[in-house]
């Protein structure tokens, strides 16, 4: 048994790690101890003796830790023995000083009790009893128990207890609801000069609206609310009490969302929102933009949760739940001057639109047709330049990044109104409004409105070139989002292009003018072929340029992308020589080169192509470099291989085979995942040529089992997410371009096995190359069945799926519920759907042994939920989709977070 740690070396690093300053034994020190077994009996200890508050409050954090982490170690019996401890030590805090530290220590034992409370099944209605065991202290403890009471709520809200847990203290606290808001009124009404008071019940009650199994009727007629909305309309309201006042009101909509449920709730607050119009104009008058962000919450906040009445009713009663006047709330934000209050609104607005695109009656549409015509308006304002500024606005700073978003939030809008209605509106605002308007409109919202964009786009090409550098920038980036309706209306082509190429000579504007001039020419590279020499004319000249060395790069790129778009439009002969004159003078800048061959097209005819002969002698340069830098290998050497190989097709078998041995012998000192990457390109091309497959598979083995050291390293998929996602690109290739090769030989088991160890990796790109790699192998099953088609490769694969399908449905459960988030855990459902069309026999065989693996109690899933959730995969194979299968995983994972 390990000696009791010594208190005043415990005292003397607490003290030394808060000062900050040399703290690193310290630091190391504290880390060892809060991992320990004994700091349970440290901390209680520190606690006891009060006698240093920063200590009390390490101990105290430190508690709490151990309690969400590491309470496994504590034998059950000394649960109950904890918590009276807790309790103990709180009773001894005195937080009425509004001590910082004490504060702050008071709030982890509290934190401390809640994530205990929570973890022990067995403990039943406590919240009742915590009322009366503080109401029997001595003193006076309301702070104390504010805290507790806030507290409980938030953690069950993000506890991994499971959804059982869960819900059982919900509906525990909604039982006790009514019991705590009248506690709340009484402290109200027992401290109501006391600012910090008020705060605390605000904090509690915001809690509280959190939990979704809340009855709300009694709150909806409580003094609570009416004191909440009082703290609000305040103007003298100390800034963190406002603040606590709006998270209250906006937990209070956020619930009131479910209207008929809590229809009550939802029309008082409406009203209560309603008259906050004055009070919004006061705050604007006191310049107080606090205040101001925090009424644009509770005005978005209460179009959010009624937007389904707002858009399906119309109606225009204030006292109509969901009424339009909601609106105005909204309009009164876009009115500030500062925008970031109307850019709160942009997605109310996007709700909006949404909603009404579905109907077909034109005369309720016309209800909103005013509001957002203000709104755009509004939009038009906000989004000038300041007419005096010279020079070309920031493109990368705060106002050039919302006057992105208005332009997103213009399309989402503008067909309410109708496109030509909002162009014609050009004509009505001064100088710098116009070209806030421009930049505003897109002509993708506008394909057949010609009787207006004829219009724009003459004017647009007939401005002066000497115009605000904000105005050309502007109309240069709206001609490149017109390349589609230029395709359509070809008689504009000329003008628009020769403008551009006459911006396109200027550093300033060189990088949006090409890049507009390379969207026009992919959607009417045909009819744009005579721009090739201009093009050709015009990179010299960029690349002679001795100021905006970005932007000349990106100008370049765009020039050698369009050209590469045109010259694919002329004859054979001419296109080698088109591209010789491209590529000869730049061979040896490989990363330009590489943004011409991306673009070419392959060759799909008998012919040699145009370009093999620059080809090779691109991949000589290459190859030197490879040999020159193996060491420091970049990707783009070999994505420049990429390139070359995809756009010659088989042509380039002539250097495929040295590259391939140059790689291996490479690969053998530097394990560059980039090799991967292009052996994945290699396979793509050449896999299905059965004399070329012997030696693609000893590439696959090398590579393989190089990375495999790499892998296996401790912690190795997580430190090379990189490697993972290159290696089961290149299996995946395997399986769809050599499958009988592939499933024949042992690497192929090898990857399996690898590639179930990886799923548990939370990698977005990593994880999702080796999910697909197990779905393409069951695509593969399922296709050879089809055509009836079985041979070895079918066999061994069979196999492998039948011998690792409990394991594999055991590993994909684990990764999705435990390790993995967001939309891999929907990959993962589908590896565990497409098994049931394998053997379905064997699939509900599988599942029952991949969840016998899982944790079961009431922390976590029953035996019952994971019976039923095998039951509700299986029951019916033949009507259950990848959907249905999803929906389960998901709920199961709800049972264990």
């Amino acid at each position: 048994m390990a000696e009791p740690l010594d208190l005043s070396l415990a005292y003397q690093n607490i003290s030394v790690f808060y000062s900050g300053v040399n703290n690193e034994e310290a630091v190391a020190w504290i880390n060892g101890v809060q991992s320990s077994v004994q700091a349970w009996t440290l901390c209680d200890r520190i606690l006891c003796e009060r006698r240093d508050p920063l200590a009390c409050c390490f101990a105290a954090q430190t508690l709490r830790q151990k309690i969400m982490k590491s309470l496994s170690e504590l034998p059950k019996e000394s649960y109950l023995s904890l918590r009276e401890s807790l309790i103990t030590h709180l009773s001894h805090i005195d937080v009425s000083a509004h001590d910082q530290v004490a504060d702050a220590t008071a709030t982890q034992l509290c934190l401390a009790v809640a994530d205990l409370y929570i973890q022990v099944p067995e403990w039943k209605n406590w919240v009742a009893e915590l009322l009366n065991k503080f109401s029997a202290l001595e003193g006076d403890r309301t702070r104390m128990l504010l805290t507790l009471l806030r507290v409980f709520p938030e953690e069950i809200q993000y506890s991994r207890v499971g959804e059982n847990r869960r819900n059982e203290i919900r509906s525990e606290l909604a039982e006790s609801a009514a019991s705590v808001f009248s506690y709340l009124t009484q402290v109200l009404e027992g401290y109501s000069n006391d600012q910090d008071m008020i705060k605390k019940v605000l904090l509690c009650l915001s809690s509280h609206l959190q939990n979704p199994a809340l009855s709300t009727d009694y709150l909806a007629s409580s003094p609570l609310l009416n004191t909440v909305f009082q703290v609000v309309a305040a103007p003298n309201a100390p800034s963190s009490l406002h603040d606590a006042a709006t998270e209250c009101v906006v937990s209070a909509l956020i619930r009131a969302e479910d209207y008929q449920t809590h229809q009550a709730l939802a029309m008082n607050l409406q009203t209560a929102v309603y008259q906050l119009h004055g009070p919004f104009n006061q705050a604007v008058a006191m310049e107080d933009m606090d205040k101001l962000q925090n009424f644009a919450r509770i005005f978005v906040e209460l179009a959010e949760s009624f937007m389904e009445k707002l858009v399906n009713d119309g109606s225009d009663d204030p006292n109509s739940l969901g009424s339009i006047h909601t609106l105005e709330l909204l309009l009164l934000l876009a009115g500030h001057h500062d925008y970031s209050l109307i850019e709160m609104t942009f997605n109310i607005w996007y709700r909006l639109s949404e909603g009404l695109f579905s109907f077909e009656d034109d005369q309720h549409i016309e209800k909103f047709k005013p509001y957002v015509q203000r709104y755009l308006a509004a939009l038009y304002r906000h989004c000038r330049y300041d007419t005096e500024e010279e020079g070309i606005p920031d493109r990368d700073g705060d106002f050039a990044d919302f006057r992105l978003k208005v332009v997103e939030t213009v399309r989402d809008v503008v067909f309410i109104i109708g496109t030509e209605s909002c162009v014609t509106s050009v004509g009505v605002f001064a100088y710098a409004e116009t070209y806030a308007e421009f930049h505003s409109f897109k002509f993708s919202d506008a394909q057949e409105e010609n009787n207006v964009i004829p219009e724009l786009v003459q004017a647009l090409v007939t401005l002066p070139l000497n115009s605000h550098p904000a105005l050309l920038l502007t109309s240069i980036d709206l001609l490149g989002s017109a390349s589609e309706w230029l395709s359509k209306n070809t008689s504009y082509l000329g003008k628009v292009v020769e403008w551009l190429l006459q911006l396109a000579v200027t550093p300033a504007f060189a990088a949006q003018a090409a890049d507009a001039i390379e969207k026009i020419s992919v959607r009417s590279s045909a009819e744009l072929t005579h721009l090739i020499p201009l093009l050709v004319q015009l990179i010299p000249h960029l690349e002679a340029s001795q100021s905006h060395g970005k932007k000349m790069e990106t100008a370049i790129s765009s020039c050698l992308k369009a050209c590469t778009m045109l010259v694919m439009n002329l004859p054979a002969d001419e296109i080698r020589a088109r591209l010789v004159e491209l590529c000869q003078p730049i061979i040896e800048r490989l990363q330009m080169v590489g943004f011409i061959e991306r673009n070419v097209n392959g060759a799909n005819s008998t012919d040699a192509a145009p370009w093999l002969d620059i080809a090779t002698e691109l991949y000589k340069v290459l190859s030197e470099a490879l040999k020159r830098y193996e060491s420091t290998t970049r990707h783009q050497l070999l994505y420049v291989s990429r390139f070359i190989v995809r756009s010659l097709g088989v042509q380039s078998i002539g250097f495929v085979e040295p590259l391939i041995t140059q790689m291996m012998d490479i690969f053998s000192r530097q394990h560059h995942s980039c090799f991967l990457y292009l052996s994945s390109i290699l396979v793509d091309e050449y896999g299905g040529m059965e004399s070329l497959q012997p030696g693609l598979m000893i590439m696959l083995e090398t590579l393989a089992h190089g990375t495999f050291t790499v892998l296996t390293m401790e912690n190795g998929p997580r430190d090379h997410p990189d490697t993972v996602d290159d290696l089961f690109r290149l299996a995946q290739r395997f399986v769809t371009r050599a499958p009988s090769v592939f499933f024949v030989h042992p690497v192929a088991s090898a990857l399996f096995e690898c590639g179930m160890v990886c799923l548990s990796l939370d990698h977005q790109e990593a994880n999702r190359s080796v999910t697909r790699f197990f779905t393409s192998i069951i695509e593969q099953l399922l296709s050879a069945r089809k055509a009836g088609f079985r041979d070895q490769g079918v066999v061994a694969a069979e196999e492998l799926v039948i011998v690792h399908g409990a394991k594999l449905i055991e590993l994909c459960l684990h990764a999705a519920i435990f390790k993995v988030t967001g939309s891999l855990r929907r990959d993962l459902a589908e590896i565990v759907y497409m098994l049931s069309k394998i053997d379905r026999g064997k699939h509900k065989e599988w599942l029952i042994a991949g969840t016998s693996h899982l944790p079961r109690g009431p922390l976590a899933a029953t035996d019952e939920q994971l019976e039923q959730f095998v039951d509700n995969i299986t029951a019916d194979p033949e009507r259950v989709s990848m959907r249905d299968v999803y929906t389960q995983i998901r709920d199961l994972i709800k049972l264990y977070e």
